[in-house]
């Protein structure tokens, strides 16, 4: 796969249908097929392998052919991104906008799709707290629910309707047209920070992000807003009502992080504080009111402590890494390898009513 991918970085070079050729090669006594450019000519293919390349036989394929075959999931991530970039490469920039566009129509068809085979065959059912699945054992760290069987553990057509979202995902990561989505992080200018503002959550694998009505704590809607001034990220939690059509006792939770731009895409955070929102106290409805608690996060030092005590790892530092940003839509991934999908909320409905989402 190493191999393949430097084939990808360095053979490649000419867009259209290109015919391409399989060359079967044998090195370290192991067997690989590479795909590579049929213009590569009888010089040395890998010259920093220090070993000979003897090509036994050569064949003409097609891109079509290629985009099907059964790649490893590394290489078929390299390939899907070469393919895009090559497609791209020539076109004004109009013309590539519109091409973007067009791949996150599949994104959110994607999304579609998933949620529909969700509703179809039902969702990972998760609760709060190790016991409930939304936390990670060993690091106390929000769980993937991606890794094992992932979304397989529900249904074969929930799972592949899952592998189809993070495909879509793979490509979009490729052509992200902000490379410095954490510019005036944490400063007076904070509010020009492509990452400003409210977002709403389409997808995620985050366990802790993860809601389903056949759980204890119900069904929620996600969606944070970060203030880029402040260093502040607040996650909000609306719980939908429950079976009898009222209010769940605790029908919205406030997560306050503390933010910090690490590098051009990397914002690591700490919890400061839970505000949670009671629509009933001991039983009584608050009748349209509500009563809210601010519960205090423990500092780092503390959490260390306690662990400690506790004789369990003490959880990793928190961060995302944001690999796709615009004006419209943003994807990053944690610490945890977790991906999340968030729109802007005008933006979402939008495509709401066009039945995208």
């Amino acid at each position: 796969v190493s191999f393949s991918g430097h084939m990808i970085s360095h053979g490649f070079s000419t867009a259209g249908l290109i015919l391409c050729t399989i060359i079967e090669i044998h090195c370290f006594n192991a067997k690989f097929d590479l795909y590579t450019s049929a213009f590569i000519k009888t010089k040395p293919i890998f010259p920093t392998i220090g070993r000979p390349v003897r090509c036994c036989s050569v064949t003409p394929v097609s891109w079509q052919k290629l985009k099907n075959l059964n790649f490893t999931p590394p290489f078929r991530k390299r390939f899907n991104s070469f393919l895009i970039l090559n497609s791209l490469g020539g076109r004004n920039k109009a013309e590539n906008l519109q091409e973007i566009e067009g791949l996150k129509v599949q994104l959110l068809g994607a999304i579609h799709k998933f949620k529909d085979m969700q509703a179809r065959d039902g969702k990972i059912s998760i609760d709060f707290g190790v016991s409930g699945g939304e936390l990670n054992a060993k690091t106390r760290a929000p769980r993937n629910l991606a890794e094992g069987r992932g979304f397989y553990a529900i249904s074969d057509d929930v799972g592949r309707a899952a592998d189809e979202v993070y495909k879509a995902i793979d490509v979009l990561e490729s052509v992200n047209p902000t490379p410095n989505p954490t510019e005036y992080f944490g400063t007076s200018e904070g509010d020009r920070c492509p990452l400003n503002g409210p977002w709403k959550l389409l997808f995620t694998t985050a366990a802790d992000a993860s809601f389903s009505p056949n759980s204890t704590r119900g069904d929620a809607q996600a969606s944070n807003v970060v203030d880029a001034v402040r260093g502040r990220i607040t996650n909000i939690i609306e719980f939908s009502p429950g079976k009898d059509g009222k209010p769940r006792t605790v029908d919205q939770l406030k997560v306050v992080l503390k933010a910090t731009a690490e590098s051009s895409t990397k914002v690591s955070f700490r919890f400061k504080y839970v505000k949670v929102r009671l629509s009933r106290v001991f039983g009584i409805f608050l009748s349209g009111k509500h009563l809210t608690l601010t519960i205090p996060v423990p500092g780092p030092f503390l959490t260390r402590i306690l662990c400690l005590l506790r004789r369990v790892e003490a959880p990793p530092k928190a961060f995302f890494d944001v690999v796709y940003l615009d004006s419209h839509l943003r994807i990053h991934r944690t610490g945890e390898g977790n991906v999340f999908v968030q729109g802007r909320p005008d933006w979402v409905e939008q495509n709401q009513r066009k039945q995208l989402v």
